[in-house]
C-alpha cells in the first residue's frame, strides 16, 4: 500500500477548498449577471422556517432588472429561524467571498447591502448599521416603531426601502402604514415606504402560502416580477442618483402607497373625536338648536383617573348647555411591536350624559327635542364602520365586500354598574358568516342619586379599529 504524500502545495489546495465550502455553508452565493464595473453585493436574511434557496428566483429576477454589476448571498442557517449571531458572521463571511472574486476585489462597504425578509429583516437592519453599509432593504419587515429610536424610519442612518404587500397577513398593511407615516417628501427617494398591490407575504420567497398569510391572485413570477423592479430601482438610484427611470419608479411606488394607508392613519385622529360626536347626537337636536349645545371632551390618559370622571351639564351665556364629556382610548397591547397583533386602537370608553338630562336641560330653549327611543352605543359605531368605509380606496372596499368578514352591530350589552362598565369590552361574536360586534353600555335614569343620575356610558368602536377590519382582519375568518 502506498502512503498518500500531503506535500505543501496539496496542503493548501486542500486548505483552500475547505475554506471554500465553508463559506458557501453560510450562504447561496449568485455571481453577477453583468460586467460594467458598478460593483454592488445584496446579502439577503431570509424569514423564519424558510430557505436560502426559496429566494433564489427573485434574486435572479433583481439581478436582471440592475443596472449594476450586482452579486447576490443568500445567507443560510442552520436553525429554520435566523439568529444574531449567524447572520452577522455570516454577512462578512458574504463579504469576504465576494472581495474574494476578480469582479469584486475592489468592492467598498457602501456597495454592499442588506435585506431581509420577515424576521431575518430584524437582523439585517442591526448589522446594515453596525458595519456602516450601503443601505437596507426590507421584505414583509419594518423598523422599530418606536420613532425615538435610532432603528426607527425617521431616525435611520442609512438608505432603506420598506416593501409590504396589500395581502400580506403576517406584516399587514396596518404595521406598513406605520412606517409610511415617519415619510416627509425629502424621505421619497431614499427611505421609500412601498405597498405592492395584491402581494401577500409568502410571495416574497417561492413555495408554499404561509400559515397565516392571505391568498394572492398573483402567480410567483408576477409576485417577483414587481418586487424585483422596485428593488432594483432603488438599488440603482443609491449609486446614480441622475437615474430618472429608477427615480420614476420608486416614486410611482409611494405616491400609490399614500391611499393605501392614509385612511387608516386618519382614524387615529378620528377615534380622538367619536365622544364629542356621539354627545351631540345624543338629545336629537336641529338646525339652530343644536347651537344651544356646546360639547367639550376631554381624553384621560390614566384609566384610574378617568374611572373617578364623570359628565357634566352646566348653563353657559344665552341659555347654552354646556356638556363636559370624557374618555379614554384603549390603545394596542403590543409592547413588542409585533405585526400579527393588531395595529388599532382597542376601544373609546366614553362618558356622556342622557338624552332626558340633555332635555331637562334645554327645556324651554328650543323646539326640535325628539321625544323617541334614545341612540344606542351600537348606532354610533355603525357610523363609525361608514365612515371607515369611505376612508379606503374603491379596491380596498370591493375586497372587503367580495372576501371579507362582514361587520354587523348587534344588540349593546347592558351593564348596571361602572365597576360592571369599565373593564367590560366590546364582544365580536361570529354567527353565520357574519361577525357581530355588541358594546358594553351603562344608563342612568334621572330618579337616580344625584352623583350618578341621567348617565349615557358607551364603549365605542375606534374608527382605527373599523378600517383594521376592513383591510386586514376581516379576511382572517377562522
Amino acid at each position: 500500500m502506498r502512503k498518500l504524500l500531503i506535500t505543501p502545495i496539496l496542503f493548501l489546495v486542500l486548505s483552500m477548498n475547505s475554506a471554500f465550502a465553508e463559506s458557501q455553508s453560510q450562504f447561496l452565493y449568485l455571481g453577477p449577471q453583468k460586467h460594467n464595473g458598478n460593483q454592488a453585493l445584496f446579502i439577503f436574511s431570509p424569514g423564519a422556517n424558510r430557505k436560502s434557496e426559496e429566494y433564489r428566483d427573485l434574486m435572479a429576477r433583481i439581478q436582471e432588472h440592475s443596472n449594476l454589476e450586482l452579486a447576490m448571498a443568500i445567507l443560510q442557517f442552520k436553525t429554520p429561524f435566523p439568529n444574531s449571531y449567524e447572520n452577522s458572521s455570516g454577512v462578512q463571511a458574504a463579504i469576504d467571498f465576494a472581495k474574494s472574486s476578480a469582479s469584486l476585489k475592489d468592492l467598498k462597504p457602501n456597495q454592499v447591502f442588506l435585506g431581509g425578509h420577515s424576521l431575518g429583516g430584524l437582523y439585517a437592519r442591526e448589522d446594515a448599521v453596525q458595519k456602516n453599509l450601503g443601505g437596507l432593504i426590507l421584505f414583509g419587515a419594518y423598523l422599530s416603531g418606536d420613532q425615538k429610536n435610532i432603528m426607527s424610519l425617521s431616525h435611520y442612518p442609512l438608505p432603506v426601502l420598506t416593501l409590504g404587500g396589500t395581502r400580506d397577513g403576517l406584516t399587514p398593511i396596518t404595521r406598513i402604514a406605520k412606517e409610511w407615516s415617519q415619510l416627509s417628501p425629502d424621505l421619497f427617494l431614499k427611505k421609500p415606504v412601498i405597498e405592492i398591490p395584491e402581494l401577500n407575504h409568502s410571495l416574497f420567497a417561492s413555495g408554499s402560502l404561509q400559515s397565516g398569510d392571505f391568498e394572492s391572485p398573483f402567480s410567483p413570477e408576477q409576485g417577483h416580477e414587481a418586487i424585483a423592479e422596485i428593488v432594483a430601482a432603488f438599488l440603482d438610484f443609491q449609486f446614480d442618483a441622475g437615474d430618472i427611470g429608477a427615480r420614476d419608479i420608486l416614486m410611482e411606488g409611494v405616491r400609490r402607497t399614500g391611499p393605501l394607508v392614509k385612511g387608516f392613519l386618519r382614524a387615529f385622529e378620528k377615534d380622538t373625536t367619536l365622544c364629542e360626536e356621539a354627545q351631540r347626537q345624543i338629545p336629537h337636536l336641529e338646525g339652530d338648536d343644536l347651537k344651544k349645545l356646546k360639547v367639550t371632551s376631554t381624553q384621560i390618559d390614566s384609566f384610574y383617573s378617568f374611572s373617578l370622571s364623570k359628565p357634566s351639564i352646566t348653563k353657559g351665556d344665552d341659555n347654552e348647555l354646556v356638556v363636559a364629556t370624557s374618555f379614554y382610548v384603549s390603545k394596542p397591547l403590543n409592547p413588542l411591536d409585533i405585526s400579527k397583533l393588531g395595529q388599532a386602537n382597542r376601544e373609546v370608553a366614553c362618558k356622556m350624559k342622557s338624552q332626558e338630562a340633555l332635555m331637562a336641560g334645554l327645556k324651554g330653549t328650543v323646539s326640535s327635542l325628539a321625544h323617541g327611543l334614545e341612540r344606542r352605543c351600537a348606532d354610533f359605531n355603525q357610523q363609525t364602520l361608514l365612515w371607515a368605509a369611505d376612508q379606503v380606496t374603491d379596491s380596498q372596499k370591493r375586497r372587503y365586500e367580495k372576501e371579507g368578514l362582514r361587520l354587523e352591530m348587534g344588540d349593546d350589552q347592558k351593564v348596571i354598574t361602572g365597576i360592571g362598565w369599565l373593564p367590560a369590552p366590546p364582544n365580536l361574536d361570529i354567527e353565520n358568516e357574519k361577525a357581530i360586534l355588541h358594546s358594553p353600555t351603562l344608563r342612568t335614569t334621572l330618579k337616580a342619586p344625584a352623583t350618578f343620575a341621567g348617565m349615557t356610558y358607551c364603549k365605542l368602536m375606534p374608527a382605527s379599529w373599523a378600517v383594521e377590519w376592513i383591510l386586514v382582519n376581516s379576511f382572517k375568518k377562522k
